[in-house]
């Protein structure tokens, strides 16, 4: 009963905060990439990655680089993936705040999720965010794994998920 209280407290955090680390790790992956337009309506992989199970997966098996692997695992405990499990049941925003993010908002082009922040081992603050990036001859979508390190963002592993 109180592993289950533990949970349920630590979801209602990450459930009623605003969503200032959210577009901390937007806003830096915006600059560190030099976008200065992002669609308005936030990526949706639909269909896909309603699991934790599916995360793990992805980061164990990039399709362009199948030597490339990262177990995300090692990351959080039994208790912090079931509090994971349960912020992908919760309804996420469907459009980008205008006035939190520091690129242009466009109805084409580049394409980001609205980020999954998860507490993992040792008090770490994750955020994995789906980059749907499209260009002239070809596109994907890439998977990204960062770790807050102070006011900053590290980036610990991508993966692509799909390919165009």
């Amino acid at each position: 009963m109180q592993n289950f209280l533990i949970v349920l407290s630590f979801i209602f955090l990450f459930q009623s905060k605003p969503p200032e680390l959210e577009y901390s790790l937007l806003n830096q992956v915006v600059g560190e990439n030099g976008i200065k337009s992002i669609r308005s309506e936030f990526y949706s992989p639909k269909d896909k990655f309603r699991t934790y199970g599916e995360f793990s997966l992805a980061f164990e098996r990039d399709i362009l680089d199948p030597t490339k692997s990262f177990n995300l695992d090692s990351l959080f405990t039994g208790q912090q993936i079931r509090a994971f499990e349960q912020s992908l049941q919760t309804e996420k925003p469907k459009k980008v705040k205008p006035k939190m993010i520091q690129a242009q908002l466009s109805k084409t082009g580049y394409q980001l999720s609205f980020p999954l922040i998860q507490e993992g081992k040792n008090e770490e603050i994750y955020g994995l965010v789906f980059e749907n990036v499209m260009s002239m001859e070809s596109g994907g979508v890439i998977l990204k794994l960062y770790r807050k390190e102070g006011k900053k963002w590290t980036l610990l592993h991508q993966t692509y998920v799909a390919i165009s």
